[in-house]
């Protein structure tokens, strides 16, 4: 019986991410590449079919290849070996030999037997080029042996679950993350070396539903496939040459997915807010309030409404804090509970604020000259759970967060409603960190 290794060469790259946090790193993947089969030294084993499923679950894909093979030749043992490109970014070679993060799951089954694998990291650092310029790489593998009886057909199915490609970073200067783009790609060129032949048919199909429950979507797809559904995207091809029709590439966003989330970790908790207040409310009407306290009541379907004759000019809300320094402050405006309501309803168009400092931190109190807020009429069309942030205007920002323990804003301007005057905001939305917390994500 021969025995021939199988090397793997790129199949999803995960580039380097460098991600900063006041000139410190915040979040990122160290996963470079991961590797399709090169078959350059298989003559006599040919891949009749490849079906590649893969799933994108938030940041990570989930990945099924499964592989229809025919050993022409004589009995052997191929050694397969699936190999991961690790960026050395932040990362010590034991550091990246004990990383289980990136890439979480790898599992080979030949005709639906597992076999066992193994994961090997190599100690020599080696050079490679991503859209940062040249990086240093340590080479990573796992690593099985496949038995091939003489004209033997097989079905080898592989499995894993890997980060993608994405830069997020945070800085001194904005309490705000930045989040990007996720960036798949997929070489399919390797599989081309099984004995030369084409690959009569190869089926790909890509599910995006988590991103769209997640309010994302797909920005940048591979030309020759078809969107069947609004979350399923398929290629067909027969007898294709991977050395012309090599490249899967897709490019999605969760941005907005992503703030939202962040929002919820550093949204003021209860027990900092000592109270909140308005110098008018709108009476109860139908069992519904319209009082101060659902500005932050983490609800799209309540608002407060002023109460006044008028528009609602000159009206204002107080805050008062203790214990917790202010990173943000924005407000979801209007009233949200439907476009109609939205719209019937006036929403604020300008507003002045002012900010109180702890006396401890600053003997003036007041944080420098009223601040002056122009908001736009945005709508909220689709607001929910999982995007409300983008819906959030903001009214302040400080990347290091104040302790700031009032907060005053007095409406100037509005849009008119269609049917009432009635001003009215669904959301206060305060940002920071208590004493316990630290800006890592």
């Amino acid at each position: 019986m021969n025995k021939i290794i199988i090397s793997c060469t790129g199949l999803v790259f995960l580039f380097p991410l460098l991600i900063f946090a006041n000139g410190g790193p915040m979040d990122w993947s160290s996963v470079t590449g991961t590797g399709n089969l090169d078959f350059s030294e298989c003559e006599h084993i040919i891949l009749e079919s490849e079906t590649l499923d893969i799933n994108i679950i938030e940041d990570y894909i989930q990945v099924e290849v499964i592989y229809n093979l025919h050993n022409q030749g004589k009995d052997q043992q191929v050694v397969y070996a699936f190999p991961i490109e690790y960026s050395v970014y932040y990362s010590t070679w034991e550091e990246i030999a004990a990383d289980t993060t990136h890439f979480v799951l790898f599992k080979i089954y030949d005709d639906g037997i597992e076999l066992n694998s193994e994961r090997f990291i190599g100690d020599k650092p080696f050079q490679i080029q991503t859209p940062d310029g040249s990086q240093e790489c340590y080479y990573g593998w796992f690593q099985s042996p496949i038995t091939f009886l003489q004209d033997e057909k097989k079905r080898v199915v592989i499995q894993y679950q890997c980060k993608v490609l994405y830069e997020d970073f945070i800085t001194s200067k904005s309490f705000l993350p930045s989040f990007s783009n996720r960036y798949i790609r997929y070489n399919l060129e390797p599989a081309s070396y099984w004995s030369d032949h084409p690959v009569k048919n190869f089926h790909f199909t890509l599910h995006v539903q988590d991103i769209l429950n997640r309010g994302g979507s797909v920005t940048s797809f591979t030309e020759g496939g078809q969107w069947i559904s609004d979350s399923v995207f398929t290629i067909d091809w027969s007898n294709v040459d991977f050395h012309q029709d090599s490249l899967l590439e897709f490019i999605y966003e969760i941005g907005n997915n992503k703030m939202t989330e962040y929002f919820r970790q550093y949204q003021l908790p209860p027990r900092n807010l000592i109270s909140i207040s308005a110098s008018s409310s709108l009476s109860p009407q139908s069992g519904i309030n319209y009082i101060p306290e659902n500005l932050v009541d983490g609800l799209f379907s309540t608002a407060w409404v002023e109460g006044i004759r008028g528009q609602g000019e000159g009206e204002v809300i107080e805050v008062e804090l203790e214990d917790f320094m202010v990173g943000w402050i924005g407000i979801i405006n209007g009233y949200t509970k439907s476009d109609q309501v939205y719209q019937e309803n006036s929403r604020i168009k300008s507003l002045v604020m002012n900010l109180y400092l702890d006396e401890e931190y600053s003997s003036s109190r007041m944080l420098s000259n009223p601040i002056q807020v122009e908001l736009e009429d945005i709508g909220c069309s689709e607001i929910c759970d999982l995007n409300f942030a983008k819906y959030a205007q903001p009214l302040f920002s400080h990347g290091m967060g104040l302790p700031i323990i009032r907060i005053e804003l007095e409406i100037t301007d509005v849009y008119p409603g269609s049917k009432y005057e009635d001003a009215a905001v669904s959301e206060l939305i305060i940002l920071g960190f208590t004493g316990d917390q630290l800006i890592y994500w």
